[in-house]
């Protein structure tokens, strides 16, 4: 986008809201409700689908430690095979960690699955846990992501 455009985008999101502002909500000129939505480019469908999913929850970690395990899939819905990046990332009190990156090539309808065991140490904090999931055409730049929670004693 280049500073000319940005400059007219800028400029039609000011009157639309002085609009809005003079009439009232429900009173916009053009009759849409009070709201601008812009687009920029073509939306399109995702070209991979994940899943993160855990075995027997919910997962609760005593406070001396423990494992649980849980699914990653990936598939290619798109067209075209795609050479992809899939990790994980762990997060919470206590725990910041990285699990991959995997690198893949996933022909059209081509599938990624792993089963990974997670052992939890008693030195992560207690509390509420997050996996996500990633997958994209470049670690660490994801296209589609997935997540669950854990819970630490």
């Amino acid at each position: 986008m280049t500073s000319k455009t940005r400059l007219c985008v800028l400029v039609a999101i000011l009157v639309c809201a002085s609009a809005v502002a003079q009439n009232g909500p429900d009173n916009d000129p053009d009759g849409a409700p009070g709201y601008v939505a812009i687009y920029h480019g073509a939306a399109s469908a995702p070209e991979l689908t994940i899943a993160a999913t855990p075995h027997d929850p919910p997962i609760v970690i005593p406070p001396g430690g423990g494992s649980f395990q849980y699914d990653v899939d990936v598939v290619n819905v798109s067209s075209s095979t795609r050479t992809i990046d899939v990790w994980v990332t762990l997060s919470g009190p206590g725990l910041n960690r990285t699990v991959g990156p995997f690198h893949r090539t996933l022909a059209p309808g081509g599938v990624f699955h792993r089963t990974l065991t997670q052992k939890v140490s008693r030195r992560v904090g207690p509390g509420t846990h997050t996996v996500t999931a990633h997958a994209g055409a470049a670690f660490p730049t994801s296209e589609v992501d997935a997540s669950f929670t854990w819970q630490k004693n």
